[in-house]
């Protein structure tokens, strides 16, 4: 017998396994609910690479490419830059500093590479406002994650309390 499949002790007929699955299903995708939570990581992290390279295009094209909304050049950068941080923030939640730190290398070289372009510079003060945008984004889902993990302990909490 395999490890993990058996009869069950006076049963007979069908065996009996650790995980229930569809036959042409792979184990990992035996829970139902598998499919639906790596499909729910997967959209914020095409989210996030989708806006990577929308920043990149953007931050690289000459200034008449460049869109513009009418607010300040700033406001737009902070939006832009801590939405990318909050969505690789969310994408990742394992490898958060890693994706920081990325991200503000990233955010630094394209800097950098604003002086090759003609019409555009690359500045400190972008840069700085930049990083700072994408440690918001960081910091904004984690206070998120916390309001929420506390708010659902506590329903746990009182929902158990009420039982009799």
């Amino acid at each position: 017998m395999l490890p993990g499949i058996g009869r069950a002790a006076g049963q007979k007929g069908q065996m009996k396994s650790n995980f229930q699955r569809e036959p042409d299903m792979h184990p990992k995708c035996a829970d139902k609910n598998a499919l639906a939570r790596s499909v729910a990581r997967a959209i914020p992290q095409i989210g996030a690479w989708i806006l990577l390279g929308l920043i990149v295009v953007f931050t690289l094209s000459p200034p008449g490419l460049r869109p513009v909304s009418g607010a300040p050049v700033d406001l737009e950068r902070v939006a832009a830059y801590a939405l990318l941080g909050g969505l690789f923030s969310w994408s990742y939640p394992r490898q958060r500093a890693p994706f920081l730190v990325f991200l503000v290398v990233m955010a630094g070289l394209l800097e950098y590479l604003q002086n090759f372009v003609p019409g555009r510079h690359g500045r400190m003060e972008d840069l700085l406002v930049k990083a700072g945008a994408v440690g918001m984004g960081f910091a904004l889902l984690a206070a998120v994650e916390l309001i929420l993990a506390r708010g659902v302990l506590q329903w746990r909490l009182r929902r158990r309390s009420s039982k009799p």
